[in-house]
């Protein structure tokens, strides 16, 4: 029973090979990295994470200006992959955004950083929204000067409403598996 829905860690020919039973955590987070995924765009669209730094900064009082946020209404968002996440993504979402924002909540191989900064830097990617990165904990140091970059420190399944019911979920797989019953999200089957 891994603790993830993430199954690229462990090699499922060799588990089935040698009768080893495998779970993942289903659709236990989905909910919760759906609302991360949003919350991430919606900081990136209305500029919620650089405002705070402005305010904090002191530059509010100095009636510096701060730049315009976009609305969400009426933008084009992108869902890479329709799985349970997506789809609890997508069902928050009504509207769709023109200009390009990047939201990832999968896998930080996902994205290639490199080229997701330089197209930052030009404009051709509105802003991003990271809650995994390929080398975590290290992060691109060029992305902290970003003010168009929102990060998460790989958090979006941390509520503690996943983790009961994954606590649960596991109590229930190792019921299942002494009373040699079938797992809950079982993903290699002997």
């Amino acid at each position: 029973m891994t603790s993830s829905v993430g199954i690229d860690h462990i090699d499922l020919h060799e588990c089935k090979k040698h009768g080893v039973k495998v779970a993942n955590a289903g659709s236990i987070f989905s909910e919760d990295v759906a609302d991360m995924a949003v919350g991430l765009l919606i900081d990136v669209l209305r500029k919620i994470s650089p405002a705070t730094r402005f305010v904090k900064d002191g530059l509010w009082p100095q009636n510096e200006v701060y730049p315009l946020g976009h609305k969400l209404g009426g933008t084009r968002v992108g869902i890479v992959g329709m799985g349970s996440i997506g789809f609890e993504v997508a069902k928050r979402l009504n509207s769709f955004r023109k200009n390009g924002i990047i939201v990832n909540v999968a896998r930080g191989a996902v994205i290639n950083e490199k080229d997701l900064f330089e197209c930052l830097q030009k404009g051709e990617i509105s802003g991003a929204g990271l809650d995994v990165f390929e080398n975590e904990p290290d992060v691109p140091e060029e992305f902290f000067e970003l003010d168009n970059v929102v990060m998460a420190p790989h958090h979006a399944v941390m509520t503690e409403e996943s983790f009961r019911n994954l606590y649960e979920l596991v109590v229930r797989n190792l019921e299942a598996f002494f009373s040699n019953k079938p797992l809950m999200f079982e993903v290699v089957k002997v």
